[in-house]
């Protein structure tokens, strides 16, 4: 008789360590994906807060230049532009004048709260985190720095840009004669536009609130700036501040200057200079700045009003004298 042997197979020991090790590995997968979630979704919020504090401080600033920064430092206005850049859950702006309030710089803080979902199963993982940004501007009308070399007279710009973002032609005038459009205005004999300056940037001293500055001019039609015009124009469109004056010191020739009193924010994209008939600006159309009018000597610029811009940190800001020139930038800490 045979005995019928049975065989008992014992399980591995390194089968259940696997399966362990598997669990570990696992959660820890899923604990690192959860992080990352949370993680994301909290940058996320600091990036909508950030843009809520960006336009709420812009927003304030514009509409309340003239007033100062008490009237700026609304916390209803500044909460509202804030929740307006919220996808979810609410958020608040705190607005406050670091200059003080009858200063030109407003600092708006937008506070909000990130809820987690898998944060809080780690030991001691918090529930939600307060989430802030802040943004600082500060506005003015510019009064000094260095910018465009060509000076527009008062009368002939405003009569230019007479339908606001609309691209336009601005031609400089004969000192002999007038625009039909423009009733006064007071070129110099031998003054072309041009002022003084080096590589297409003129030096502004700086302008007194409500006053004139003499800036020098150039006599002649060519540009003694030495503006390399073919590298300018590939930056363009580009906004700049055009010089805008109302007044010469009467003299013509050598010596003459004008009286600049405040900038206009153009987006230049071409412009037409006489001297060698240059034309650059690969935006500007064939048939724009080619028409001479009869009362220009030939220079034109070619481009768009733009009633705010923002502008290089050389540029000194002094009191708002002019709704069309002022200029609200993020303030450097």
């Amino acid at each position: 008789m045979r005995r019928v042997a049975r065989v008992v197979r014992r399980a591995s020991p390194e089968r259940g360590a696997a399966a362990i090790l598997v669990a570990l590995l696992l959660t820890a997968l899923l604990g690192a994906a959860g992080l990352a979630i949370d993680l994301g979704a909290s940058y996320v919020k600091k990036q909508q807060l950030q843009n809520g504090a960006d336009a709420a401080a812009i927003a304030l600033a514009q509409d309340h230049a003239f007033d100062g920064c008490a009237a700026a430092a609304n916390p209803t206005e500044a909460t509202n532009w804030v929740q307006d850049n919220i996808n979810n859950g609410s958020a608040t702006g705190d607005p406050s004048c670091p200059e003080g309030p009858t200063g030109s710089v407003l600092t708006v803080l937008a506070e909000g709260e990130q809820d987690h979902w898998f944060i809080p199963i780690l030991p001691g993982g918090p529930k939600s985190s307060e989430i802030s940004a802040s943004a600082t501007v500060e506005w003015g009308t510019p009064i000094a720095g260095a910018g465009f070399p060509i000076v527009f007279s008062e009368c002939v710009f405003n009569s230019a840009i007479a339908q606001a973002g609309e691209y336009v032609e601005v031609w400089i005038p004969k000192k002999n004669d007038k625009d039909p459009n423009c009733s006064s205005y007071d070129y110099p004999n031998g003054g072309f536009g041009w002022l003084n300056g080096t590589d297409c940037v003129a030096d502004y001293a700086e302008l007194q609130p409500s006053k004139s500055v003499l800036v020098p001019g150039d006599p002649g039609n060519n540009d003694s700036t030495e503006c390399k015009w073919a590298e300018e124009a590939k930056s363009w469109p580009r906004k700049v501040l055009i010089p805008v004056f109302d007044g010469t010191n009467g003299v013509n020739g050598n010596g003459h200057a004008f009286y600049v009193y405040k900038f206009a924010s153009f987006e230049l994209a071409g412009v037409a200079i006489q001297s060698g008939n240059e034309r650059h600006g690969a935006d500007m159309p064939a048939n724009r700045c080619s028409s001479n009018p009869g009362w220009s000597h030939k220079s034109c610029i070619y481009g768009r009003f733009v009633q705010y811009v923002s502008v290089d940190d050389a540029f000194k800001l002094g009191p708002v004298t002019d709704p069309d020139t002022l200029v609200v930038r993020f303030k450097k800490d």
